[in-house]
């Protein structure tokens, strides 16, 4: 369980104030960290995020992500409409090098819904990307 301010969102003009969530493992060994924002002015936020690693060898790793921002409720100076505002969904395969360096290469697709999608695709932008990743995750 996790709860405090969220001075990182703050400092990019948000006006969140609180901030709750929930990390932990669900059943079938899926990864899920989840966050809950609420403004000064009562706006709710949401933001989730699941992973479950499968492993295709001893050391080759395929990780399926799905991350999901949504609104509870319309906030019109920020340009959200209640309910899911932003999604994206990622595909790594990767190598442990060791149980500490993780190598990986993958495909990401990302897509904003409603209010912010049409503002983007108003200034001709795509409301939505395909893009390939290519990164290491180390711990130590």
């Amino acid at each position: 369980l996790q709860f405090g301010a969220n001075l990182e969102r703050h400092d990019e003009g948000d006006d969140v104030s609180a901030a709750i969530g929930l990390e932990g493992m669900l059943p079938y060994w899926i990864e899920l960290d989840a966050m809950a924002f609420v403004g000064d002015g009562g706006h709710v936020q949401i933001r989730a995020e699941a992973e479950r690693e499968v492993l295709r060898s001893q050391r080759l790793v395929l990780v399926p992500r799905i991350k999901i921002n949504a609104s509870l409720q319309d906030i019109a100076d920020r340009g959200l409409e209640r309910g899911i505002h932003e999604t994206a969904v990622e595909l790594r395969l990767g190598y442990k090098v060791h149980h500490k360096v993780f190598p990986y290469l993958g495909l990401s697709w990302h897509r904003h819904f409603g209010e912010v999608g049409r503002l983007l695709e108003d200034v001709g932008e795509d409301d939505a990307a395909t893009s390939v990743i290519v990164g290491i995750r180390a711990w130590f």
